[in-house]
């Protein structure tokens, strides 16, 4: 069992957050808690601010946890909670493939409805859904990992980040021996 007991996850849409934290659940028996599934209501619109940051920091006091992604309007008032951040600052080009092929694999898994409104729905959402969202990838990118950058900086010591740059076999090793290197640093300190 894992003494390092919460880890968060952050980085724009579609860089691997999800399948990263459903990985490291596995491997460290710790419950994941996906952020969107919390702060976006059915109608595709956000919760208040003031709702978001009172469940953030409910996920926070929780003894042990996963968080999948963070908004960064409430990051700061969590981030600090966290034994461990990662941090995933991937390239443009393999963001955006990742956004399309999400979209895809999200419309060809729906299901019970009428194969012509299936065929509609699929090619009208496979191009104006990722376009949308590449289109908000691209020209925020840059300011949301300044502006995480500056949360982190701010927040919690460099010794409690882990950048990684795309969610592979050697992405997820480095975070697994992270872990246990802080293991390793908490046990000394004791």
């Amino acid at each position: 069992m894992s003494t390092l007991e919460k880890i968060m996850i952050v980085g724009v849409p579609g860089v691997g957050k999800t399948t990263l934290a459903k990985i490291l659940s596995t491997e460290l028996d710790l419950p994941v808690f996906h952020v969107d599934d919390r702060f976006i209501i059915t109608s595709g619109n956000y919760i208040p601010t003031e709702e978001m940051e009172e469940i953030a920091l409910d996920l926070c006091a929780r003894e042990k946890w996963i968080i999948d992604g963070t908004y960064r309007i409430v990051a700061r008032s969590v981030i600090n909670k966290a034994d461990l951040v990662v941090l995933i600052d991937m390239g443009p080009i393999k963001n955006v493939k990742n956004i399309i092929l999400r979209r895809a694999k999200s419309h060809f898994r729906s299901r019970n409805q009428n194969p012509e409104v299936k065929k509609k729905k699929i090619q009208l959402g496979l191009i104006t859904r990722p376009l949308t969202i590449t289109k908000h990838v691209l020209v925020n990118r840059k300011g949301c990992y300044e502006e995480w950058y500056e949360i982190i900086n701010s927040c919690i010591s460099p010794s409690k980040l882990v950048r990684i740059t795309k969610v592979n076999k050697k992405a997820i090793k480095l975070v697994l021996e992270s872990v246990v290197r802080k293991e390793n640093l908490k046990k000394n300190e004791l």
